[in-house]
């Protein structure tokens, strides 16, 4: 839902839509009478829907953390029934990133997909474009496709999933609702493509959902051959079932260990 002309939520100013993703929307702005930028995310004031319930689950785990390795929520309120959630304006990680870096990028997102995890959540959407980088280390962002590691809870707040290049075939498949396994796979297989720029799961048609889903799930894993085999053998204990790791945390300190050998 793109509100015309909305240029202001609260005390925030907002200077520039980045991305529209059904009824959510990102804004670029700043608080009035500040000049630093920060992201205001957005969502219609409705109750009950699912786009609203997903972002309110959000707003509630951010509130309960504390972490270094998770994008902190600045503000939220709503205005002009508009729900809305301030983050800082954090750059995205990159491929072209030396290798020590990358790595330890990684490293402090499976730290703060950890932290979720034993908070009883699940991230279900990490990927290159959710690991940000603020002064020089990896926090975790783009958490609207959260939900619940209690199976009692309700399934509303499910939503969508994530890319299907970064997400558990089990997932995707329906196997399960998201996991600490499924975010691990997701670990692996964002670890492979900053490395390499190359799709741990290979190319994938653009097209309809469902040819889209068929493609993925018929896709065999694939490690570049050029990888270090320290890095090709975490990649693999992410997203090979009988080998995967059973924490997050465990594969942050194995990329901690292998990190200084590549400074």
């Amino acid at each position: 839902m793109t509100i015309p002309n909305l240029k202001s939520l609260g005390d925030y100013e907002l200077t520039e839509l980045l991305r529209s993703i059904a009824d959510t929307e990102y804004y670029v702005g700043y608080r009035q009478g500040d000049s630093e930028k920060v992201l205001v995310k957005t969502s219609p004031l409705r109750p009950g829907t699912e786009e609203f319930d997903r972002m309110a689950l959000e707003l509630r785990v951010l509130a309960s953390l504390s972490s270094d390795y998770i994008a902190p929520l600045l503000d939220a309120g709503h205005d002009s029934g508009v729900l809305y959630a301030v983050f800082p304006h954090l750059l995205p990680t990159s491929t072209s990133s030396d290798t020590a870096t990358t790595v330890g990028l990684v490293s402090d997102a499976a730290r703060g997909a950890h932290e979720l995890h034993e908070a009883g959540i699940v991230h279900r959407n990490i990927q290159p474009q959710s690991i940000l980088q603020s002064n020089g280390r990896g926090v975790l962002g783009d958490l609207g496709m959260l939900r619940s590691l209690n199976p009692s809870e309700a399934t509303k707040t499910i939503g969508p999933i994530g890319s299907p290049h970064f997400s558990d075939p089990d997932l995707l498949c329906g196997s399960h609702r998201g996991s600490r396994r499924s975010d691990i796979w997701s670990l692996g297989a964002t670890l492979h493509y900053m490395l390499t720029g190359k799709h741990i799961v290979g190319e994938l048609p653009n097209g309809a959902v469902q040819e889209v889903l068929k493609a993925r799930l018929s896709a065999k894993i694939s490690i570049e051959p050029s990888l270090p085999d320290d890095i090709a053998s975490i990649i693999k204990n992410c997203v090979e079932p009988e080998h995967r790791y059973a924490t997050s945390d465990a594969v942050s300190k194995d990329l901690d260990q292998i990190k200084g050998a590549y400074v």
